[in-house]
């Protein structure tokens, strides 16, 4: 074997574990509740105690129309995630701050939702992760990844839900935001269960994710099917929401 041929297979060799051991990884640690934990917290607290960013982001929402209507936290396995929701009395709609924690370090994410007369549900993140559950029924999730221009987001968002074709847009009654992300998580766990990708413990109110669950998701976000996902849905968006 010549010293192409050597490093062609070491080099397959090293990929070859990374995305074996990658998602193997996953399986052996990610482990959560069955039910989703949400802590609720005070608003005015969750902005005293954000940083400069979150603060910045607060701001833009507040000129869109959006001021804070509660605050919460939800722990996890690997780390935590804390969100601050938003209604407004000008739109229907509700925007959220995202601060995700991790050994990887501290994410924030902004994105708008809309719930609507059928029980579907619409919204825009600019998560800079593609989407690694699969498609649901009455769910149209879209990305911009790592947009930073709020009023060009809520804009779009604006434009997508009025071409859904999910019906009128409900309000939600101002301070129940959190009953719906709770109820909304629930039952993407329990589909979840159901096609396969999470295993319930319900004597121990715990789930986690099967051999097929890690694979599935832990994949979505390696190279190089991170970036070819994430510009695929970038590019949904922006055909989706032109004006």
């Amino acid at each position: 074997m010549d010293n192409f041929g050597f490093l062609l297979v070491y080099v397959v060799g090293i990929l070859g574990l990374f995305y074996i051991w990658g998602p193997l990884n996953v399986f052996f640690l990610n482990m959560g509740p069955l039910n989703r934990e949400f802590i609720a917290r005070d608003p005015s607290e969750w902005l005293e105690n954000a940083d400069l960013e979150a603060k910045q982001i607060d701001d833009e929402l507040r000129i869109l129309g959006f001021f804070p209507s509660i605050a919460a936290a939800m722990p996890g396995s690997t780390g935590s995630i804390s969100f601050l929701a938003y209604s407004s009395d000008i739109s229907p709609s509700s925007a959220v701050i995202m601060v995700g924690t991790s050994p990887l370090g501290t994410r924030y994410i902004v994105e708008f939702c809309q719930i609507f007369e059928t029980g579907s549900l619409l919204s825009l993140t600019n998560a800079n992760t593609p989407r690694i559950f699969p498609r649901m029924s009455g769910r149209a999730i879209f990305r911009l990844p790592g947009v930073r221009n709020l009023a060009e987001q809520f804009s779009r968002f604006q434009r997508l839900c009025a071409r859904s074709g999910f019906g009128l847009p409900v309000r939600l009654e101002r301070g129940k935001e959190l009953l719906r992300i709770k109820s909304l998580a629930e039952l993407e766990t329990a589909e979840l269960v159901k096609r396969g990708l999470y295993s319930p413990n319900p004597s121990e109110n715990s789930r986690r994710l099967t051999l097929y669950g890690a694979f599935y998701m832990s994949l979505r976000l390696m190279w190089p099917w991170k970036g070819i996902l994430l510009s695929r849905e970038a590019a949904r968006t922006l055909s989706a929401s032109e004006a």
